[in-house]
């Protein structure tokens, strides 16, 4: 702990004023996150992990709905007789995506 704070003095007076305040920042912030610690009674850290996760959840299921959608035109327009390339036109796909499709029908 003594060398923390002579290199702590000596970085002082080299740097002035901003070291003082770098060093309160960092203290404000621990309070901080012990008091989210204690109020919620789990880490930030934790909280964080859980929204990545149900952001990412909510973006797989947006992107399995638009799938889903272009999956159910496709199908209609097959069934209505129409080509690979019409049913390529109409939905502005690329020919390898919708034969894609009919292969795994």
């Amino acid at each position: 702990m003594r060398k923390f704070w002579v290199y702590f003095l000596k970085r002082l007076v080299q740097n002035g004023r901003g070291e003082i305040d770098k060093l309160l920042f960092v203290c404000n912030l621990s309070k901080f996150e012990q008091e989210i610690k204690t109020k919620i009674g789990r880490s930030d850290t934790m909280g964080t992990q859980e929204y990545l996760l149900d952001k990412a959840e909510k973006k797989g299921i947006q992107k399995g709905i638009q799938k889903g959608k272009i999956e159910g035109k496709i199908e209609m327009l097959r069934e209505l007789g129409f080509t690979i390339a019409e049913i390529c036109q109409k939905l502005g796909l690329s020919n390898g995506e919708v034969e894609k499709y009919f292969k795994g029908a």
